[in-house]
């Protein structure tokens, strides 16, 4: 593995899977890894404005603030059968914090509702962890994505040309259905999920003109067993979905890259493509939405373990974490 200054981050789609980018990046940070362009997609974007929105020094603390918003406590010991029953409660009561069930008032005549949940009160932390002119300024580049609710395409946002706002952040983790539109210069933007999960291609929309290493986090598990219960099927159905995209994008890059010239930064480019990992065997078909606490610190753990090895990959000298 080649391992440039100049380092490039990406982080998936995956709600609740997304502490795994959070305890990726405070291993890095922990290296003294600097990134000079993230890119994020749905909880991704949100990890990576968090980043670029504060001082190196705080950048991990803000990820925990969000993620304690979004924590469900856990006093049961961990079970699949409890992060299930975590799974149904976020859809029963959402997540506080971040967003809440919204009522139907069409029985009495008004207007029906577009989404199970309201998330405003993300709207309102979000101005509170993130400092935009900070993020606007180019310290870090980052690239947002969203689709158009009337075209289906997607859109990317970048601070090199594009003043971001919470209202990005919103559009590109409102997954349909869960989560209204966004409306961004006129146009309604939700969840790239189902069709960018993983934005390696609009953060190399241009080229780099320099060798950079380019770490992706995805929350997708590429491969798995065949499901023997519903349960099973149901995560095998989410990992193949959002796995075959990335596969695809992450084929399409390298193939542009490694067609540069032999003289180019690009050709001197390396992008390396991590996926999280179920060590337990414990996640439920309604992982994405399981916010318990022993889940999430299970993730983050799990994002923290890739990134030490992907620096030892590249023979880097890491702080080894402390034990207890």
């Amino acid at each position: 593995m080649r391992f440039n200054d100049d380092v490039w981050l990406c982080f998936s789609g995956g709600n609740a899977i997304g502490a795994y980018h959070a305890g990726a990046f405070e291993a890095l940070a922990e290296n003294g890894i600097e990134p000079s362009a993230i890119a994020g997609a749905s909880i991704g974007a949100i990890t990576a404005a968090l980043i670029a929105g504060n001082v190196a020094g705080e950048r991990a603390d803000k990820l925990k603030q969000f993620w304690s918003l979004a924590e469900q406590s856990s006093l049961l010991p961990d079970a699949r059968g409890r992060r299930i029953a975590g799974g149904f409660q976020t859809l029963m009561i959402g997540r506080p914090g971040l967003f809440h069930p919204r009522i139907d008032w069409s029985m009495f005549g008004m207007p029906q509702r577009t989404s199970l949940f309201d998330p405003s009160p993300m709207r309102r932390e979000l101005l509170k962890l993130i400092d935009f002119n900070r993020l606007n300024s180019g310290a870090i580049r980052l690239v947002l994505t969203a689709v158009d609710v009337e075209t289906g395409e997607v859109r990317s946002f970048d601070t090199l040309r594009d003043e971001l706002t919470v209202d990005h952040l919103m559009a590109s983790s409102a997954f349909p259905v869960f989560f209204p539109p966004v409306m961004v210069n006129g146009k309604h933007y939700v969840d790239p999920g189902v069709v960018c999960n993983l934005p390696i291609e609009p953060l190399f929309a241009d080229l780099p003109t320099h060798a950079v290493t380019c770490l992706a986090f995805d929350a997708a598990i590429p491969e798995g067993p065949v499901p023997h219960n519903v349960d099973a099927a149901l995560i095998r159905a989410q990992d193949i979905l959002f796995s075959a995209q990335s596969r695809h994008a992450m084929a399409r890059i390298r193939q542009r890259l490694e067609a540069s010239p032999r003289d180019s930064g690009s050709a001197h480019s390396s992008i390396q493509h991590y996926t999280f990992q179920d060590e337990a065997n414990m996640e439920s078909g309604l992982k994405m939405i399981d916010f318990r606490s022993d889940s999430l610190k299970q993730r983050w753990a799990e994002g923290k373990r890739t990134a030490l090895n992907a620096l030892r990959e590249a023979s880097i000298e890491i702080e080894e974490p402390v034990t207890a």
